[in-house]
């Protein structure tokens, strides 16, 4: 007997509930926003230029960067931060975004969020 996992809203007898399919499609649309959002830091991040202007860097130059001032600004502080290992700081956000838009329960948020931060160190 194959296991089934638990969705978000989803009763046990499998009768149709609108709260739950509210609930799903929200969480879901909050997965999309996630996973756009990761989107948008991986293209700041890809167009990470080390003359761009930003925090630590004054200069008088335009931007290269794909997001402009925002996104020079974001690629800076994730390059300085983390260095290269900034794109492996995004992994679980894209494992959470992929969970949330298929409708996957997020289990022990606090406890999964703490050992993420410790990698980076």
């Amino acid at each position: 007997m194959a296991a089934r996992t638990e969705r978000y809203g989803e009763k046990s007898g499998g009768e149709f509930s609108f709260t739950g399919f509210v609930r799903r499609y929200v969480v879901a649309l909050f997965g999309l926003a996630l996973f756009v959002a990761l989107c948008l830091a991986i293209a700041a991040m890809a167009t990470w230029n080390v003359d761009d202007p930003s925090g630590s860097h004054a200069t008088g130059r335009l931007p290269t960067n794909l997001l402009g001032y925002p996104g020079a600004n974001f690629a800076d502080i994730m390059m300085q931060s983390f260095g290269l290992a900034s794109v492996f700081a995004l992994l679980p956000v894209l494992a959470w975004s992929l969970a949330l838009m298929g409708g996957r329960r997020v289990y022990r948020r606090p406890s999964r969020f703490s050992p993420g931060l410790g990698q980076l160190w």
